[in-house]
């Protein structure tokens, strides 16, 4: 998979928002009961750069 330059600090903005925000990515995943759908294993490896995030996730 081929990485694009401006995805790359994605991760990073999400965890800086949600921790902004004192959030727990368990409190991120229960927003699921309002539309979003990532699970929160998902959230860490995108916060950690493991998962590049797809656009459908956006």
């Amino acid at each position: 998979m081929q990485w694009i330059l401006q995805d790359i600090p994605l991760g990073r903005n999400i965890q800086t928002v949600r921790m902004a925000k004192n959030m727990t990515q368990m409190e991120v995943e229960q927003l699921q009961l309002m539309g979003s759908m990532i699970p929160r294993s998902t959230l860490a490896n995108i916060e950690a750069r493991r998962r590049n995030i797809k656009a459908s996730d956006l």
